[in-house]
């Protein structure tokens, strides 16, 4: 009986060690990793960094612009972090929204109602026209 005691937590400490070495291996090559400009079938072009030429852009294009939607009443960070999820990142976007449309996106975190109360594409157009 001792033995099999033994044996049994040898083979759950072998068995975890192993298992966190198996996770250790998958997140190693989850990791982004360089890619050569060979691998990518064209020569590096000046000015355009490697994760750059990869994503298909150049270093002078700026990043789309994103507006803090928390300044709008009623949208906290949780609120504008769902809504980033499904691609509302600008007051412009979200004014070109509906209220029952853009509740049945956010998929059931909010009503119709409370975006329509709280008056979120009202805001929304008025941010975005002044600036």
């Amino acid at each position: 009986m001792r033995k099999l005691v033994t044996l049994l937590i040898i083979g759950i400490v072998l068995g975890f060690v192993l298992y966190e070495y198996l996770k250790a291996l998958q997140l190693r090559s989850a990791r982004p990793t360089a890619v050569s400009a060979d691998l990518l079938g064209a020569a590096p072009s000046a000015g355009v960094s490697r994760a750059r030429q990869w994503q298909g852009t150049d270093d002078k294009q700026p990043f789309p612009a994103r507006d803090d939607l928390t300044l709008i009443n009623g949208i906290g960070p949780a609120f504008e972090k769902a809504l980033n999820a499904i691609g509302i990142f600008t007051f412009a976007q979200l004014a070109e929204q509906d209220a029952r449309s853009l509740a049945d996106k956010m998929n059931a975190r909010i009503t119709a109602e409370r975006i329509r109360r709280d008056r979120w594409i009202e805001q929304a157009r008025e941010l975005a026209r002044s600036g």
